[in-house]
């Protein structure tokens, strides 16, 4: 999966996880920037991600992940490590 692939996959996810079809998702779209990005949400971003895009977050390192590139970044890298 590259890049923009992932990019479209979280943007289906949060436009589904907060009911907006019209919610705007680039590489910079983060927590802060969606209003209904809230604790009980993030716990669902987290689940959906992982799930839509195979990876793997620790529960001690939910808390970092709160922005798209995040999510890519840690696709990206958990996707080179298994290559190896």
């Amino acid at each position: 999966m590259n890049n923009e692939e992932m990019l479209l996959t979280i943007s289906k996810t949060l436009k589904k996880i907060f009911n907006d079809k019209n919610l705007k998702v680039d590489l910079n779209t983060c927590a802060k920037d969606i209003k209904k990005w809230d604790s009980l949400n993030h716990i669902k971003v987290i689940i959906e991600i992982q799930k839509n895009l195979g990876i793997k977050i620790s529960s001690s390192d939910i808390h970092k992940y709160t922005s798209v590139k995040d999510f890519i970044k840690l696709k990206n890298q958990q996707s080179e490590k298994n290559k190896k």
